[in-house]
């Protein structure tokens, strides 16, 4: 079963490339964890201004059997967060090690 994801854009204009990188690798995550039943994300600027543009915040929900995982990626002091990709790569990278860890400790490693 595929798992069913929303993606949100706001205050911004929706990314058709920016949606499917997403849902390339969010299809990785779901092989890894297979009894995902949904998953949610946000994708928006904040108000913090710097010198060179806008910090984009990233937030992802994932509901599996019993909890929810939930990463938020905005970074203050990292003006790489100001390419939208950037800060998505590294919200589904806390993700998946999330995930991986939330795992490892269900079998009791």
């Amino acid at each position: 079963m595929r798992m069913p994801v929303q993606i949100h854009f706001r205050d911004m204009d929706a990314s058709e490339a920016m949606e499917s990188l997403l849902r390339e690798k969010l299809e990785g995550l779901a092989q890894i964890e297979p009894r995902a039943t949904s998953c949610h994300v946000v994708i928006e600027p904040t108000d913090k201004r710097h010198r060179h543009g806008t910090i984009h915040r990233i937030t992802v929900r994932l509901a599996v059997p019993g909890d929810e995982l939930v990463v938020s990626r905005e970074s203050g002091e990292d003006h790489s967060h100001e390419d939208p990709y950037v800060a998505l790569r590294d919200a589904v990278d806390a993700l998946r090690r999330q995930v991986v860890e939330r795992n490892r400790m269900r079998r009791g490693a």
